[in-house]
């Protein structure tokens, strides 16, 4: 069977592997995303938002190789309604 974990709330900051939590809460209007490989095994689940008024961007939620969450953080802030971002087949967003 299929197992399921929430490993984020819209709203809420996120829990981090260390027993931290993120500096800042995870992002709303989720939207386009993808998963990304990172040069030190782990990978990287970037997310897309949509908002108005400048208030939408794109966030990174940050796995070691064994599938740790290990940080949360904003990419890009500042644009409105960038509905359907997400990876290309050349790994740019």
């Amino acid at each position: 069977g299929l197992t399921a974990k929430m490993i984020a709330r819209a709203g809420s900051r996120v829990n981090l592997a260390n027993g931290g939590q993120s500096s800042r809460a995870y992002h709303m209007y989720m939207d386009g995303a993808g998963v990304t490989p990172l040069r030190d095994g782990g990978y990287v689940y970037v997310s897309n938002s949509e908002d108005d008024n400048g208030k939408a961007g794109v966030h990174g939620l940050y796995f070691s190789n064994d599938g740790q969450i290990t940080d949360y953080k904003t990419l890009l802030y500042g644009t409105t309604w960038n509905c359907g971002g997400g990876l290309s087949p050349w790994n740019t967003w």
